[in-house]
């Protein structure tokens, strides 16, 4: 750019101006403190019952019902927990 500088800003990107000095004016600008909390990252729970109960049925449903969608295939595996429980 004629008669300007270019320096990085804090943001990243390059930042134009007009001045007499040669410093950028952001240069006095220290590292950032604080943002965003980071993510504690959360232990895996174990599958429940009824979790396990449609991993072990799933396959066997779909085969039965090729045509039938994930919704309808849950549907009945609801149903046969049901029979299951009482």
């Amino acid at each position: 750019m004629l008669g300007g500088q270019v320096c990085n800003t804090v943001g990243g990107g390059n930042k134009s101006f007009k001045s007499g000095g040669s410093e950028c004016p952001f240069s006095n600008v220290g590292p950032l403190e604080g943002g965003a909390k980071k993510k504690k990252k959360k232990a895996k729970r174990k599958a429940g019952p009824y979790a396990l109960f449609v991993k072990k049925n799933f396959a066997s449903v779909k085969k039965k019902n090729p045509k039938w969608g994930a919704v309808d295939c849950i549907k009945e595996i609801a149903k046969m927990w049901k029979k299951q429980k009482k």
